[in-house]
């Protein structure tokens, strides 16, 4: 009886777990393509999981700019991790320090004002 016990018990685990998933691992990105539609790329990562939140930043000019913020696993350590579309298509998506880093001077904008809009949360 505690073997039958404990193989049904482990059995839902194995189930129900990855329903339960608390963060997203960098294999839920493979699907994403730059200039993706936003529903598109949504509903991809929707199966995954939503985004902790959605921010919309009105500061770029002529353009309407939303990031979705996503807690990202590693393994070890979780963190934040953004993915920016600008016109409803997908732009850029990386940890917060990478848009610092990207050559484009509006993906440097996005990622700091949207980094500022999240902190002050």
């Amino acid at each position: 009886m505690k073997k039958l016990t404990l193989v049904l018990f482990s059995l839902c685990l194995v189930l129900l777990l990855p329903s339960c998933k608390s963060a997203l691992l960098l294999t839920d990105l493979t699907p994403l393509k730059k200039h993706m539609p936003l529903t598109e790329s949504r509903q991809t990562l929707g199966d995954r999981m939503d985004p902790k939140e959605t921010i919309e930043i009105s500061e770029i000019p002529n353009k309407k700019v939303v990031v979705d913020v996503y807690p990202m696993s590693n393994g070890a350590h979780t963190s934040f991790y953004f993915i920016a579309y600008v016109d409803d298509k997908l732009v850029y998506w990386g940890y917060p320090y990478e848009f610092g880093r990207h050559k484009d001077e509006m993906i440097n904008k996005i990622g700091e004002i949207a980094w500022k809009k999240f902190e002050d949360k």
